[in-house]
């Protein structure tokens, strides 16, 4: 089974579908690591996607926040504004799909969630100590998660204490060893924060066992065009320039 993954949307259409034109060509079923909506201007646009792709999807905050499950306290004013304009415009079939979304989701292998296990919508997983208490509570081999929309790889060996970090810059290829655990971030589709702008998913092969990141170009022009046309903050279009 080859898994398409994809994480931190953000409402940025033309980056979701040059994802999908690569990942439709390859894998048998999606993930959806949370954050669909939010920053961007097409949120029912990217929810029908998702709905249409019958993804495997968990709720990011920008998520919940956008159907008022989350203060709006907790973010700052750009994310804000970009929330209060998202929740006028979703539509009532894609607001009653964000609002089931479950927080996290478990099979036999993988795991996934939005932030951490810790915290599944609020954490934002950056140290080896959070992922630590992350892997105290994994049942499973894998944790795909997202939220910080830098690719990383967090790894133990099963048994030990010790946690590795490792930042994942570009294309990059993990092996899944029996031996080892594994956090995985893919990245984030819609709004890159690693200082590279282009948009970041992953496929995961279960039979070859690895996960494979790749990074793709879009179309950031578009983008910028529509969150402008939009009246959102210029700093949220003026961000995908720099992948920042």
């Amino acid at each position: 089974m080859r898994y398409g993954i994809v994480s931190d949307i953000h409402s940025n259409l033309p980056a979701f579908e040059a994802v999908l034109s690569k990942l439709k060509k390859e894998v048998d079923s999606f993930l959806c690591l949370g954050d669909i909506v939010g920053y961007g201007a097409q949120p029912n646009e990217c929810c029908a996607l998702v709905r249409e792709l019958k993804a495997i999807c968990v709720a990011g905050n920008h998520d919940w926040g956008a159907v008022g499950k989350m203060s709006l306290d907790y973010f700052n004013p750009y994310a804000a504004e970009a929330i209060i304009w998202t929740a006028e415009k979703l539509k009532n079939e894609n607001w009653e799909f964000i609002s089931a979304l479950p927080e996290t989701y478990e099979e036999k292998i993988f795991t996934i969630v939005h932030g951490s296990l810790s915290e599944p919508i609020e954490e934002y997983l950056l140290s080896s100590s959070q992922a630590r208490d992350t892997f105290s509570l994994l049942k499973t081999h894998i944790l795909f998660f997202g939220h910080t929309h830098i690719p990383t790889l967090f790894l133990q060996r099963k048994g030990e204490m010790m946690v590795a970090t490792i930042p994942l810059r570009g294309d990059v290829v993990i092996n899944i060893k029996d031996d080892y655990r594994y956090l995985i971030n893919p990245g984030s589709v819609g709004q890159p924060r690693d200082g590279i702008p282009l948009a970041s998913a992953a496929v995961y092969d279960n039979e070859r066992k690895e996960v494979r990141i790749f990074r793709i170009e879009y179309p950031i022009e578009e983008a910028q065009r529509s969150i402008i046309s939009a009246g959102l903050p210029l700093v949220l279009a003026e961000r995908l320039s720099f992948g920042w």
